[in-house]
């Protein structure tokens, strides 16, 4: 099963530090400081000396999104989204009227000053448009995620991660690596504490990745890999690259993970991954674990005919809780 299989990679890296940029000084009256003028704010002046004025605007905004989010509608996206791998985090804030804000940090206290912007939802997408003219690289920078909606759970997901995402809910349904992946993804803080049930809503082009009952399939090609692995953990195995007897049109897609089918032989730990899908064939990598890969005494090998499975498939487990401790209260 996947536990044995290190395939999640929790790798997540921020450039370079906030730029330094000093407090902006209280005006001078004819007799001293003026003292009607505005004080400064103690977050961005005194807690972050070197933060933009931009980074105000988002603390202040943020703050009040965070002050009613707890009375949101279900419905409405606006609300505080984060993600905390263990090293390195983020913050995405959303207001009801496309206001959008995001901030960097990271355990080592390196960050970015929080930074502004706007935000729309396209086919079921959140675009997001940051400024980041004072509180980064120069220009706009866009942010894209794709809206998963789970029981009363949001999450935001990078287009890329909705498949990887699918395919561990495919192989081993809610167990402990599909947990750490959703953990790397942002996440609306609001109902964080909330057990997470049922199926997730997923837009119309993922509908068909989940699979009640594993899909059953044959390999019609097989040959031997020489190729030096990308993984380290695969190096002494026997690898090979395999086509399937089916694709997109029976559920099939890149990144869906194969295993062996245990009926055909016991005893010995396949497993693999669809690289790519034609309508009706689908290519990919399998790889037979050394020692336990053996059956009858004589080493397993693979070929044409041979039975792997989509994994266990996916039907609705009994409610899991995703909160963790540490995390922000909601």
């Amino acid at each position: 099963m996947l536990d044995r299989v290190h395939v999640i990679v929790l790798a997540a890296t921020f450039a370079s530090a906030a730029v330094r940029a000093g407090a902006a000084q209280p005006p001078m009256g004819v007799d001293g400081p003026d003292t009607a003028a505005t004080p400064p704010r103690p977050r961005c002046v005194m807690r972050e000396p070197h933060a933009f004025e931009q980074s105000c605007a988002y603390l202040d905004r943020r703050d009040a999104i965070a002050a009613a989010d707890a009375d949101g509608s279900a419905d409405s996206l606006e609300g505080i989204y984060d993600v905390h791998t263990g090293t390195v985090g983020a913050e995405l804030a959303l207001g009801d009227d496309g206001w959008a804000g995001y901030h960097e940090s990271s355990d080592a206290g390196v960050g970015r000053a929080g930074i502004t912007g706007r935000y729309a939802v396209r086919d079921g997408r959140l675009v997001v448009d940051l400024d980041r003219s004072t509180g980064g690289p120069r220009g706009s920078s866009r942010l894209e995620y794709v809206v998963v909606r789970w029981s009363r759970h949001v999450f935001l997901i990078p287009p890329a991660g909705v498949d990887e995402l699918l395919a561990m809910l495919d192989l081993e349904g809610l167990a402990g690596t599909t947990i750490l992946e959703l953990h790397q993804h942002m996440q609306r803080r609001r109902h964080r504490a909330e057990p997470l049930c049922g199926s997730p809503e997923l837009p119309p082009e993922w509908q068909g990745h989940l699979h009640p009952d594993p899909l059953r399939l044959v390999l019609v090609d097989a040959r031997i890999d020489d190729s030096a692995p990308s993984n380290p953990y695969l190096a002494d195995m026997r690898r090979y690259r395999v086509t399937v007897d089916a694709g997109s049109a029976d559920g099939v897609f890149a990144g869906m993970w194969l295993e062996g089918d245990p009926a055909q032989f016991p005893g010995a730990d396949i497993f693999g991954q669809v690289d790519d899908v034609d309508l009706h064939r689908a290519r990919g990598r399998v790889a037979i674990l050394g020692d336990r890969g053996k059956a009858r005494g004589a080493v397993v090998s693979i070929g044409k005919g041979t039975r792997v499975t989509s994994g266990r498939g996916w039907r609705p487990d009994a409610c899991v809780s995703l909160q963790r401790s540490g995390d922000p209260a909601p």
